[in-house]
C-alpha cells in the first residue's frame, strides 16, 4: 500500500500506545496523521494482562473506554500462595486491549498502513522543522512530528538516539524478574482448583522465584487462534521467573519447556505430577509463549553474585540531558543559575566515579532528584515573580502574576 508523501504526525507502531495515540489525535480533531506497522497484522498476544484505574480514566478521556471495558474480565482479585497454604489476597482489574482499540480507530475512519518498515530517519534538506522517514519499501514521508510507539526495541528512538533504561536503575545480579517466560496455553482437561476461576491471578511463590496463572476461561479464544487452528478449551495465561542456575530459557519456549516450569514451580492444581495432583493435567495447545526480558544481561553476571552493573554512559548523558533542561526551565534567575550549577557539578563528579556502587546509587538518586525538580519547575513558570535587572527584557515569557 503506498504511503502519502507527507503529514503532520507519523505515529510509528500500532499496538496499544500508537493506536492510543491516533484515538486521542483524532479525539481532538488533528485528522492529518498516518499510523504504520512493520507486520501485516495486527499481534493479537499481549504480555501485559491488566489496565489500572487511571488508564481507564485517560481511555474515558477519549472516548476508548467503553468497548475495553465491555469485553474485559472484571478483576476480582488477585492471590499469592505458596505451593501449601494462602498467604494474600488482593483487588484489581485485568483487562485485554489491542484488538478493541484497533477496532475503535477503524470505526473513526482511520485504517493502519501495513506493512511498512522503517529503516531511516533524517532532517528535511528545506525544512529543519520536517523530518524524512525512509521505509524499507522505498517509500518516504515527510513529517513535522513523530510518535515513536514501536516497542521496547524502537527503530524511531533508535535513530533518534534517545535512551531507554530503568529509572530505578540498574537491577543487582540475582533480581528474580530478570528472565520471566509468559505463554497462553490450555490443558488437556480443565483443572480443578481454586486457582482456576476466572477473574483473579493467582501468584505461587518459592525460595527459587514466581510463578503465575491467570485464568481467560474462552472469552478470547476467536481473538488468539492462530494457524487457522480453533482453540476450544479454557486458556490460561502463565508466567514463571526461571532461576538463573537453570540457564537462559529459549526465546519461544515449547510445550515440553513449559511443562516442566509448570511441574517444578506452578499451583498444584495444574501440575502434571500424579503424587501432589490427584487429577493431574497436561499442557495440550501451546497458542504462544515469549520471554520478555532479554535473559544474556542477567546470564552474563551470574557469576558475581555480589557486582552491581553501574548505568550505562549513554543512560547517564540522558539522565544528564534531561536535568539541565529541566533546570534551565524555570523562571527565577537565581534558580535557575543555582540548578544549572548544581546539575553540572552532580554529573561531573558522576562522570569520574569509578566505584560502581557508588555510581549506580549517584544514578538512582539523580533520578529521583529530576522528579522533584520538574514539578518544582512547573510551580516556578507560574509564580516566578518579575525579571531581574541582570536579566535581558526583551522577547520575555508572561509569567502568571503579570
Amino acid at each position: 500500500m503506498s504511503l502519502p508523501e507527507s503529514t503532520t504526525v507519523l505515529i510509528v507502531g500500532a499496538g496499544p500506545a500508537g493506536l492510543t495515540a491516533a484515538l486521542s489525535l483524532a479525539h481532538h480533531a488533528c485528522r492529518d496523521f498516518v499510523i504504520v506497522d512493520a507486520v501485516v497484522e495486527g499481534q493479537n498476544t499481549s504480555r501485559a494482562i491488566t489496565m489500572h484505574a487511571a488508564t481507564i480514566e485517560a481511555l474515558a478521556s477519549i472516548n476508548a473506554a467503553d468497548g475495553l471495558l465491555s469485553r474485559a474480565i472484571k478483576g476480582k482479585g488477585i492471590r499469592v500462595a505458596t505451593r501449601s497454604s494462602e498467604i494474600i489476597e488482593a483487588r484489581f482489574a485485568p483487562l485485554k486491549e489491542h484488538t478493541v482499540l484497533g477496532q475503535e480507530l477503524q470505526s473513526l475512519g482511520v485504517q493502519v498502513q501495513r506493512p511498512h518498515k522503517v529503516v531511516g530517519m533524517k532532517q528535511n534538506e528545506k525544512d529543519p522543522r520536517i523530518t524524512d522517514v525512509s521505509f524499507e519499501d522505498g517509500q518516504v514521508i515527510s513529517a513535522r512530528y513523530i510518535i515513536g510507539a514501536d516497542g521496547a526495541r524502537s527503530t524511531v528512538r533508535s535513530i533518534a538516539g534517545i535512551g531507554f533504561s530503568d529509572p530505578d536503575g540498574p537491577k543487582l545480579a540475582g533480581d528474580p524478574i530478570a528472565q520471566i517466560v509468559n505463554a497462553d496455553l490450555t490443558f488437556d482437561r480443565e483443572p480443578v482448583g481454586v486457582q482456576t476461576i476466572e477473574g483473579h491471578l493467582n501468584a505461587t511463590v518459592s525460595s527459587n522465584g514466581f510463578f503465575f496463572l491467570t485464568p481467560f476461561g474462552t472469552r478470547f479464544n476467536a481473538e488468539l487462534t492462530r494457524d487457522g487452528k480453533p482453540i476450544t478449551k479454557p486458556i490460561f495465561r502463565i508466567g514463571c521467573a526461571v532461576p538463573l542456575k537453570n540457564g537462559e530459557p529459549p526465546h519461544a519456549p515449547p510445550r515440553e519447556y513449559l511443562q516442566n516450569l509448570i511441574d517444578a514451580y506452578g499451583p498444584v492444581c495444574i501440575s502434571s505430577d500424579p503424587s501432589i495432583n490427584p487429577t493431574p493435567v497436561k499442557v495440550d495447545q501451546l497458542v504462544w509463549s515469549t520471554l520478555p526480558w532479554a535473559p544474556c544481561f542477567a546470564a552474563s553476571i551470574s557469576s558475581f553474585p555480589n557486582m552491581v552493573v553501574p548505568p550505562s554512559r549513554k543512560a547517564v548523558l540522558s539522565l544528564y540531558a534531561c536535568t539541565l533542561r529541566t533546570a534551565k526551565s524555570f523562571s527565577s534567575y537565581n534558580f535557575r543559575n543555582y540548578f544549572v550549577r548544581r546539575t553540572k557539578e552532580t554529573f561531573r563528579g558522576m562522570q569520574t566515579e569509578q566505584d560502581p556502587n557508588r555510581l549506580s546509587q549517584a544514578y538512582n538518586d539523580a533520578v529521583k532528584e529530576l522528579s522533584v525538580l520538574r514539578r518544582s519547575a512547573v510551580v516556578n513558570q507560574l509564580y516566578g515573580g518579575w525579571r531581574l535587572a541582570v536579566e535581558e527584557q526583551s522577547d520575555v515569557r508572561t509569567r502568571g502574576d503579570t
